[in-house]
C-alpha cells in the first residue's frame, strides 16, 4: 500500500521575508500571523528591562490611539491584569488583533515595532530544521 504525501504550497509571505531585508518589513501591510510571529520572536529575544520598556511604549501608544486595551485583552481571552503580567506571545496576539481590527491604532505602533524588529536582524531568517537524515 502506498502512502501519499501532501505537498503544501510554500508560504509566500514567509518566503519573501526570509529573502528580504529586515528594514523592508512593514507592520501595516504584513500578514497578521506573520506579524504576530515576528513580534513574539523579537520580544522574546529582548532582555527583561528592554522588553518591559517596549511593552510599555506599545501600551501607551495604543492608549493614545484610543484603544481600550482591557477590553481587547478580555476579547482575546488574555487573563493579565497588569502590564507586567503580559507575556511575549500575549503581546504579539494583541498586536495581531490591532493589525486586523484597529488599523488607525496600528499606525501608532509603526515606530516602536519598526525599531523593535530591527534590533535583532538574525531573527528574520527564522529557524530551518532539516528533516533529512
Amino acid at each position: 500500500m502506498r502512502t501519499g504525501r501532501i505537498k503544501r504550497a510554500p508560504d509566500a509571505a514567509g518566503d519573501r521575508m526570509s529573502r528580504g531585508s529586515q528594514a523592508a518589513f512593514d507592520p501595516l501591510t504584513a500578514e497578521p500571523n506573520v506579524l504576530r510571529d515576528r513580534v513574539c520572536k523579537a520580544l522574546s529575544l529582548l532582555a527583561e528591562d528592554e522588553r518591559s520598556g517596549v511593552r510599555d511604549r506599545i501600551l501607551v501608544d495604543l492608549t493614545r490611539a484610543g484603544l481600550n486595551i482591557g477590553q481587547c485583552l478580555l476579547l482575546l481571552g488574555i487573563p493579565a491584569r497588569t502590564a507586567d503580567e503580559l507575556t511575549a506571545p500575549e503581546m504579539a496576539t494583541l498586536i495581531r488583533y490591532v493589525r486586523i481590527n484597529e488599523p488607525k491604532a496600528m499606525t501608532a505602533l509603526v515606530p516602536v515595532l519598526s525599531e523593535m524588529l530591527t534590533l535583532h536582524p538574525a531573527q528574520s531568517r527564522g529557524l530551518r530544521v532539516s528533516r533529512a537524515a
